[in-house]
């Protein structure tokens, strides 16, 4: 669980470079609030990783689809866009809240051997 779950962490905090106002290379899109929620669950599940903490590393995947689904949720019924997220931006995150979810929930304890 340690090394998947820092790299899950590690790949969502660099996932908010793509929302960066850089032309033709801004592949998704994020407002302040935005960029903060995915920082904060980033670093979340890294901190879950380095401490083998299961249940934090549940709440970051849970936590990255609940900002997946309001992001859904705001685009598909409201003209609000709290998080300044687009459909990539729901996708993204759906992907690392499951990828987190499935690591933590996957990882077996063994006698000696370390995940």
């Amino acid at each position: 669980m340690r090394r998947a779950t820092i790299a899950l962490g590690i790949g969502a905090a660099a996932s908010t470079l793509t929302a960066l106002p850089l032309g033709k290379l801004q592949m998704e899109s994020l407002s302040g609030a935005g960029f903060l929620a995915v920082l904060i669950l980033a670093v979340a599940a890294v901190l879950a990783g380095i401490l083998r903490l299961r249940p934090l590393a549940v709440a970051s995947g849970l936590g990255f689809l609940g900002v997946a689904l309001f992001e859904l949720v705001q685009l598909a019924a409201t003209d609000a866009n709290a998080l300044g997220g687009s459909l990539s931006t729901v996708s993204m995150q759906f992907a690392f809240g499951l990828g987190v979810i499935a690591v933590a929930a996957s990882t077996r304890k063994t006698g000696g051997a370390r995940s």
